[in-house]
């Protein structure tokens, strides 16, 4: 049986590399405070005010600059002395599809955050459109999928979403369309759109505000069509 399209997106988002490897650090105030200087796309979706970890140890990031060489970055962080041998690792976004109502009860059940964002929420329901039996495509869908985090609304600004949830999540939404623009396994992708959301929720005809789901979230709604190939292996010798 075929892959649904939303398990393939899942399997690409669980691809994106989340390792990376410290080039140096300088200790900014002794025991506490570090500049960690890095070469990797992986600062993307590093969210300000969120943790990364270094073997048994967690830091907070406190800000991300890129350098004048464009190549390589630096990631201020508060928290014990940094092992310059043991990689850093960013948290994986955690991945949920569904209706709203579904994966908001899912993430009710969830009661640490820690343990739901940053998510990547695949849209569900979606129509999968089947190409010829000749064609190399097996089918077609038009997808929705938002990346998501924690926002705080009340004291926010909208260039604090941007800075803080905005940017990251659309920076992790643009390394998935190249991981699938790399995939042999797609059709090309011609195009996507990106809607940034500072507040993630709808608006009704009087202006009133509603999140979508229980938390208040930002990040970007990634559109584009997905059409992965069909899997060969799967034939057999009378094909």
């Amino acid at each position: 049986m075929s892959k649904a399209l939303y398990q393939h997106a899942g399997d690409e988002l669980a691809l994106i590399n989340n390792v990376f490897t410290v080039i140096g650090v300088n200790e900014v105030e002794e025991g506490k405070k570090y500049v960690v200087n890095v070469k990797c796309p992986l600062w993307a979706y590093i969210l300000p005010c969120k943790s990364i970890t270094n073997g048994a140890n967690e830091y907070i990031v406190t800000n991300i600059l890129q350098n004048a060489d464009g190549k390589t970055y630096d990631l201020h962080v508060s928290g014990l002395e940094i092992d310059t041998e043991t990689p850093l690792i960013i948290k994986r976004p955690f991945y949920f599809h569904g209706t709203i109502v579904l994966t908001n009860n899912e993430l009710d059940t969830i009661k640490n955050n820690k343990n739901k964002y940053p998510m990547c929420y695949f849209y569900e329901v979606l129509k999968e459109n089947y190409d010829d039996e000749l064609s190399m495509i097996e089918k077609r869908g038009q997808v929705r999928m938002f990346f998501l985090a924690e926002a705080d609304t009340q004291k926010w600004t909208t260039d604090c979403h941007y800075k803080n949830v905005v940017e990251p999540m659309e920076r992790l939404a643009k390394l998935f369309i190249k991981h699938i623009h790399e995939s042999c396994k797609f059709d090309d992708l011609q195009r996507y759109s990106i809607t940034r959301l500072a507040n993630f929720g709808n608006y009704d005809k009087n202006g009133n505000f509603a999140e979508i789901f229980t938390e208040q979230l930002s990040g970007v709604e990634l559109s584009f069509e997905l059409a992965p190939k069909k899997d060969l292996s799967l034939c057999q010798d009378n094909c």
